[in-house]
């Protein structure tokens, strides 16, 4: 089955997907296996893992962030954020990753959308307030230090126990976790941050 197919499948009811989209998503996914040969950006590479895992994965998640300034914190391959940022054109998404040659792959795949930014630099180093912390992947420390810091708010693509984690976090308020509709293992968390 191709890329498009795959893509068009999982996200059948969750999020339109135009023909122009899955395009550049694909090209992000030729150019991340390129990459990979030299750098271990991932280990998920056979396409159904890859198109479930990085990709609709990501664009649930772009599904429930309406837009605005977006901080994907970690973002090592691309995900979220780069996904999010051709799923919604209208956002300004920062990739933030602090492994140099990681944030040279994602120089080069933030040439397919035109709203992304990509900034060398771990989490604890962003002082630009942002709408959203988006992340995936990352220690759920590593994110939220950053997003109760810069931003209103959060979107997290975590397991079963960093879920239950984000519904007990006093820093959050109006937590939704809504399950990834491919596995029972896997949650979207979205929140408001407490501002003190």
């Amino acid at each position: 089955m191709s890329f498009s197919r795959l893509l068009r499948q999982r996200m059948t009811g969750i999020l339109p997907v135009s023909d122009e989209k899955i395009c550049i998503l694909e090209a992000h996914y030729s150019l991340l296996l390129r990459w990979n040969h030299r750098l271990n950006l991932t280990t998920i590479t056979d396409m159904e893992d890859a198109v479930e895992r990085h990709y609709a994965e990501s664009l649930f998640l772009a599904a429930h962030v309406p837009g605005g300034t977006i901080c994907d914190v970690g973002s090592g391959a691309g995900f979220p954020g780069l996904p999010l940022a051709v799923a919604r054109p209208d956002a300004r998404v920062r990739l933030v990753e602090s492994d140099q040659r990681k944030a040279a792959f994602l120089r080069e795949a933030s040439d397919l959308a035109g709203n992304i930014r990509v900034v060398c630099a771990r989490g604890s180093e962003l002082a630009e307030a942002a709408d959203w912390v988006v992340g995936r992947a990352v220690r759920l420390e590593d994110l939220m230090e950053p997003a109760i810091r810069i931003a209103a708010r959060i979107a997290l693509l975590v397991g079963e126990s960093e879920k239950e984690r984000l519904m007990l976090d006093k820093r959050l308020q109006a937590v939704q976790a809504l399950q990834l509709p491919w596995g029972a293992a896997r949650w979207l968390v979205v929140a408001e941050v407490v501002r003190s």
